[in-house]
């Protein structure tokens, strides 16, 4: 079983060690305790460190004590729990500092934070500064306050594109109820953390939030009164008390069709695409059918409608074979989620096989939500979560577009916030994932009409200004998280040649395809003729230098 990533921290001094206590004993999960903390504030801890030898294996660099044995009841549950646990992972405080390495480098991780008042974590500041040897003499109140300020900030910039579960401490405290969205963000039985709870809770835990203040000088507590963000403990505590339900992402409401074909019939007045099938595949691809078979080194262009080149005659993947003289196959596909690119095993067969992989920066708005759940996973089309029961089946599908247009005008921004996190997550779960079986051929590609440092407006009114338009929901801080993973990354934004008039190939008049749209023989979506001459024109050096290692 391929084990998923915990890592438990938050600002110090805010009960992440009370949370370990509870967290650690779960049969599902193997937890440390700073197991790596050295390492993680190196940024070199990477997954193989939690395989089970070196999981259990103590070396130099690793941490601040030389031997599990420093913790023995912490060991005895390590090895306990290690071979049945769902979630292998550790506890470090100022972990939020590392988001991104962790983000980045471990394919399927969550984390859960930790928050509390920050009067009493000023005053636990204060009481170990005055201690004793093993805190940092300059960590008083101003650093506690630092240090709490910089957590929340942290929580709410992963939150955007990660799994990410802050629990406040003073509800921790007071309820083992608290524990069931833990429980729930982690997908795992609540009675065995409500049981450990019982254990570990102490009335005299229990004290008033803010209490702290007493053992703090008249000074301090005006500076924190002064320097707490404010504004960022609201949105966290909001995040807290209504967990995003990120586990759900890969739900659909019914299994696909036999066969995946789009654009080759209805696009058939304007061009004729090539048309065949891999084996182990239920997706038609734009590839002449001996492709597949080619003994000779070749690339693979995997990506959605934008690398299908729906409505140009020579998509950037044909341009491409032309200019280098090899085999180059066109794995792109209209409304293409990364993951589906691990599940068909003949479209995995040739990723493996190619000698470069470029991967376009898809779309990530398809993923299952609050608000919108996909027929199946192949298909951006879908109908509201709330119909996703029951009577699912007398409501007809409609356009993932159209669905959170109606959740904008309606003004439902918490599930909208919810949504894109639970979009964002998802699709760099896959993208990871994928960039795992590209290896080190890879070459992340973005193609788009808007740049990736898109910041959506506050007051966006429709869906094209709530996502930013194709690839929906993916910006820089996506794309920073998946660049280490790729040995190149090729940026092409540009709006040449668009909207580019689409003809009727045997007559030569203009051709109505988007019968909805306002000027229906116009293509203002997909990447026109042009954008695709400037992609290969981007593409053709890093590709080659792939080719030629």
């Amino acid at each position: 079983m391929q084990k998923k990533f915990l890592f438990v921290g938050g600002c110090p001094r805010s009960g992440t060690g009370y949370l370990h206590l509870i967290l650690a004993t779960h049969p599902a999960i193997a937890l440390g305790l700073e197991r790596f903390n050295l390492r993680l504030f190196a940024r070199s801890l990477m997954p193989a460190d939690f395989d089970r030898d070196r999981f259990l294996r103590v070396e130099a660099g690793d941490t601040w004590y030389d031997d599990l044995s420093h913790f023995d009841w912490q060991r005895r549950y390590m090895e306990k729990n290690y071979d049945s646990a769902d979630y292998v992972g550790d506890k470090v405080p100022r972990s939020y500092e590392f988001f991104a390495h962790l983000v980045t480098h471990f394919p399927d991780v969550r984390f859960i934070c930790m928050v509390r008042n920050p009067l009493d974590v000023a005053a636990s500041y204060e009481k170990r500064r005055l201690g004793g040897p093993i805190w940092n003499p300059e960590w008083g109140t101003r650093k506690a306050v630092e240090h709490w300020n910089a957590s929340l900030r942290a929580i709410l910039a992963c939150a955007d594109v990660a799994p990410i579960l802050p629990v406040i401490y003073e509800d921790l405290l007071a309820d083992p109820a608290a524990l069931d969205a833990v429980a729930g963000f982690l997908d795992i039985a609540p009675e065995p953390l409500r049981i450990r709870w019982k254990m570990v809770s102490r009335p005299e835990r229990r004290r008033d939030a803010g209490a702290g203040a007493e053992q703090l000088s008249a000074d301090d507590v005006a500076f924190i009164a002064d320097s707490v963000d404010t504004e960022a403990l609201d949105r966290v505590t909001r995040l807290a008390r209504r967990p995003v339900a990120y586990g759900g992402a890969w739900r659909t409401i019914g299994p696909p069709p036999r066969v995946i074909s789009k654009y080759f019939n209805q696009d058939t007045q304007a061009c004729i695409y090539d048309r065949s099938r891999p084996a182990d595949s239920r997706i038609e691809l734009r590839n002449p059918p001996d492709v597949y078979d080619t003994r000779e080194p070749y690339v693979a262009c995997v990506g959605s409608a934008a690398t299908f080149g729906r409505l140009v005659a020579k998509p950037f993947a044909t341009l491409l074979q032309e200019r280098l003289g090899v085999p180059v196959i066109n794995i792109g596909f209209g409304g293409a989620r990364p993951g589906i690119f691990l599940e068909e095993d003949g479209l995995a067969r040739l990723i493996r096989g190619a000698a470069c992989v470029v991967v376009e920066a898809m779309s990530a708005r398809g993923y299952a939500t609050d608000l919108f759940v996909p027929e199946n996973d192949y298909t951006n089309m879908g109908r509201p979560a709330s119909v996703e029961h029951g009577t699912e089946r007398a409501h007809a599908p409609e356009f993932v577009d159209h669905i959170y247009g109606r959740s904008l005008r309606e003004g439902d921004a918490t599930r909208l916030d919810a949504a894109r996190m639970i979009c964002r997550a998802a699709y760099l779960r896959d993208m990871k994932r994928l960039a795992s079986i590209a290896g080190n051929r890879g070459v992340l590609f973005y193609f788009s009409k808007r740049p990736a440092e898109f910041v959506p407006p506050a007051d966006a009114a429709t869906f094209h200004a709530w996502s930013g338009g194709f690839p929906h929901h993916v910006d820089t801080r996506v794309l920073d998280r998946l660049a280490p993973l790729f040995r190149a990354v090729v940026n092409v934004t540009s709006t040449a040649g668009s909207p580019e008039p689409i003809y009727d190939r045997e007559t030569g008049e203009p051709l109505p395809i988007f019968a909805d749209a306002p000027r229906p023989h116009e293509n203002s979506y997909y990447p026109s003729s042009a954008m695709h001459a400037l992609a290969a024109d981007a593409l053709e050096p890093a590709v080659r230098s792939l080719l030629n290692r």
